[in-house]
């Protein structure tokens, strides 16, 4: 909705047909089914992405994302999923 409200150009990637007709539904304007092209579609429809949103936090998909920006581009990792995770050795 953000994207939407400052006039972005919104392209979603994802494995899932639904998940992309939802996307379409809510107004992404590019559909992008994830996968080994998926990269070069994205370029095909901008000249490298502004900002870059992942939100799965897989090694591909924040790779993904950070091949797919602009020169001076920015990529926000929402999560980050690891095989093992590790206790938070953070004190309150």
């Amino acid at each position: 909705m953000i994207a939407a409200a400052l006039g972005a150009q919104r392209v979603v990637v994802d494995r899932s047909a639904d998940a992309l007709a939802l996307a379409g539904r809510l107004g992404a304007q590019v559909l992008v089914e994830a996968g080994p092209g998926a990269l070069e579609e994205i370029l095909q429809v901008t000249d490298g992405a502004h900002v870059a949103l992942d939100a799965v936090g897989s090694a591909d998909t924040a790779a993904l994302g950070i091949l797919s920006l602009r020169r001076q581009g920015r990529h926000v990792q929402v999560g980050l999923v690891t095989e093992h995770l590790h206790p938070c050795r953070c004190r309150g």
